[in-house]
């Protein structure tokens, strides 16, 4: 991994002929930390990370809330919050929300609330559910919503609401892709009544006459969203806002692999851990697969550290395999069914 970031870092200064700026890394460093999750599970602190993390999106969803709320009522200087708060024609003004921590702390409390039930894990939902709305990302609410629409049909067999996601990825994939048969096709003429969908259209068709000439390596990763004008000529060119094509003109064909395996990685059940956390982990697992649709969120900074835990203790789960079935593929098949299955008596299990 840390060999593909640094040679698509190299590949973005050959092609715009700057110097390399290794600093670059930085904004995919949350990927590396799937050595310290699984560090700390090698060790047997699984249970006290979980514990910890969902205590710290509890405390980071709840914080937004009351911030949001603040802003938009007027009841703090809005000079106050600083670069926290994005702008944009159609939503106005909005303060910036990191969507990893938030869906881990709402489905948490959302399984407490459906298994245990009770005025306060109900009333943390909400106010959570709440937050993710205030934060104003239309994408992102669609896919919270449907995955908690799901969870509450399919609470059963979790691992239906994987498949659905998964689906929606593959048809994303091909969805952006026929551009390359067809050079009239722009995924993105949907949205073309908005100032964000015309400028995704815009960015679509320059990222696919890119990626025409250089079908293998891409562009590369530039420094920051400004930096790629030297490149790809425009003053300000998002890939991340392009989805799977952001994904090969950033990292190549080598990126889409990795995408297909994160994507796969993280809407898995993760093993040995409590229905509390391995139901969580999973639905915002699925919710990052979901949304790249139009954001690569398993890769980029919106839900790299969801796929490092996951990734972390999926790591050590493999190297606990010491015994090998005959038949691997049934192994697997019938153990992911197992662990993506919520027991009626789930609430016995210590949450």
């Amino acid at each position: 991994m840390l060999l593909l970031i640094f040679g698509q870092i190299y590949n973005f200064s050959a092609h715009s002929r700057v110097a390399v700026n290794f600093n670059s890394a930085f904004q995919y460093v949350n990927l590396c930390a799937c050595i310290i999750f699984y560090l700390a599970s090698l060790h047997g602190h699984r249970e006290y990370v979980l514990k910890i993390l969902f205590r710290y999106a509890t405390i980071y969803s709840l914080l937004y809330f009351f911030l949001a709320f603040f802003y938009v009522s007027g009841a703090v200087p809005r000079y106050l919050f600083g670069n926290m708060v994005l702008t944009d024609i159609e939503r106005g003004e909005r303060l910036f929300m990191y969507g990893g921590a938030a869906t881990l702390a709402y489905f948490y409390w959302l399984f407490r609330a459906k298994t245990i039930g009770g005025v306060i894990n109900s009333l943390m939902a909400l106010i959570l559910l709440a937050s993710i709305l205030m934060s104003l990302s239309r994408v992102f609410i669609v896919m919270v919503l449907l995955v908690t629409m799901l969870f509450l049909i399919f609470s059963r067999d979790l691992i239906i609401i994987r498949r659905i996601c998964l689906l929606l990825l593959a048809a994303a994939i091909l969805f952006n892709f026929y551009g390359f048969i067809d050079g009239s096709w722009n995924p993105y003429a949907v949205f073309r009544s908005d100032s964000s969908g015309r400028f995704r259209m815009m960015e679509y068709e320059v990222a696919r006459d890119f990626i025409e000439r250089n079908p293998i390596f891409g562009a590369g990763i530039p420094a920051s969203a400004e930096r790629a004008w030297i490149l790809l000529g425009q003053d300000y060119f998002a890939a991340s806002d392009l989805g799977v094509i952001g994904v090969m003109l950033d990292w190549g064909l080598a990126g889409m692999v990795l995408l297909i395996f994160a994507s796969h990685i993280v809407s898995q059940p993760v093993g040995y851990a409590r229905a509390a956390y391995r139901v969580p982990l999973l639905l915002s697992g699925c919710v990052l697969v979901a949304s790249c649709v139009i954001s690569p969120q398993v890769i980029s900074s919106g839900g790299t550290v969801t796929f490092s835990i996951i990734f972390g203790f999926w790591l050590h789960e493999q190297a606990n395999i010491k015994h090998i079935p005959v038949d691997l593929r049934r192994y697997r098949r019938e153990k992911m069914k197992r662990l993506g299955r919520t027991a009626a008596g789930a609430s016995s299990q210590g949450l």
